[in-house]
Order: structure tokens, then sequence, then C-alpha cells
């Protein structure tokens, strides 16, 4: 089997995953809730605004701050956005942990990248709950 191939494969059964269904399943019924998707919406406004004037969070105004802060908390309390944020956290460590696999790989290290790791599966992968360079 060639590269290509088998890139292919890892593509195909990362769109067939599990946490990827949860995280599109997660992503629709929050943009459903209008009050979930107006708190996101805010929220993803105010970001592109300080990234266009070059700002980081510590950089806000205390007002902008406050603001952010609120907003956040309103993110919590959504239970729409609190799933969508659980199930993107959950796709994400998945594409961290292939991306350790492959990086391991490459660089010749036994154990797809997990060293120290005392519950790596047995295709490699991190089973540890966090990333595995935190193991």
């Amino acid at each position: 089997m060639d590269i290509f191939t088998k890139a292919k494969d890892l593509a195909d059964a990362i769109a067939n995953s599990a946490e990827l269904a949860s995280l599109k399943e997660a992503e629709m019924k929050m943009m459903m809730d209008t009050e979930a998707r107006e708190i996101v919406e805010e929220y993803q406004g105010i970001q592109m605004d300080a990234m266009n004037r070059g700002l980081s969070y510590e950089d806000l105004s205390e007002e902008e701050k406050k603001h952010v802060e609120e907003l956040e908390a309103k993110m919590n309390e959504n239970a729409n956005i609190s799933a969508f944020l659980g199930a993107n956290q959950a796709f994400e460590q998945i594409m961290r942990s292939v991306n350790m696999i492959i990086s391991a790989a490459i660089n010749g290290q036994q154990g797809g990248g997990c060293s120290g790791c005392s519950s790596s599966g047995a295709d490699g992968s991190c089973n540890c709950g966090g990333s595995c360079g935190s193991c």
C-alpha cells in the first residue's frame, strides 16, 4: 500500500469516526439554538475585532474583558454550546493523537509517541485522557 492509499484510509476513518459524528451533531444543535448562535457569533465578533486590532485578551480594556467574561459564562450555561465544546475537545484530542503517532513514526520512536504513557492502546494511541505529552 502506498502513502496516499493509507492517507485516504486514515481520512476515511476520521470522517466516519464517532467523535466527528458527535461534533457535527452538536454543532447542528448549537446552530439551531437561536440564543446559542447569537452568543457564539457575538463572542467570535469580539475575537475577530481584537485580532484585527492586533490585541490579545490581556490588551483588552477592562470593559471589553468583562464583556468577554460575561459571554463565556453564558456559553458555559448554554447546554448546546457546552455539548459542542465537549465534542470539539474530544475530536481535537483524536487529531492530536493521530498527529503524535505520525510524528513518532517519522522520528523513529516506538509506542506512537506516548512514551511513558501507561495506557497506550494496541494501535499506539494514547488512552490516558490527556495529550500524550502529559502522560
